[in-house]
């Protein structure tokens, strides 16, 4: 049965000087998760005022999948093997549900 699309927000902090090589790990995973089916939308972003925070802001078509399926796909592990010592503190992200959307111009 399906479930309610998602957003779920991911926070990560590199160690000072290793914001380069997180995001070349980063875009190397990312080709697997852009292939997802159920990946409505994926959005990286960096802090300009601190370059070593990163915010993820996804939006996925079915919430049991994403719990089920997307965070046990087998390039998940290699990725937070490969970053881990990258990292300033563990990843953090929330799962967050949409009660009001406006579409802008």
């Amino acid at each position: 049965m399906s479930s309610k699309p998602i957003t779920v927000l991911v926070s990560v902090r590199t160690k000072p000087g290793m914001e380069e090589a997180y995001k070349k790990e980063l875009m190397n995973v990312l080709k697997h998760v852009f292939a997802e089916p159920n990946l409505l939308n994926f959005k990286v972003n960096q802090n300009p005022h601190d370059p070593t925070k990163f915010m993820f802001y996804e939006t996925w078509a079915d919430k049991n999948d994403f719990e089920t399926a997307q965070l046990n796909r087998p390039y998940r592990k290699p990725y937070l093997k490969r970053t881990k010592n990258l990292l300033a503190e563990p990843i953090q992200w929330t799962i967050w549900e949409t009660i009001l959307s406006l579409k802008t111009n």
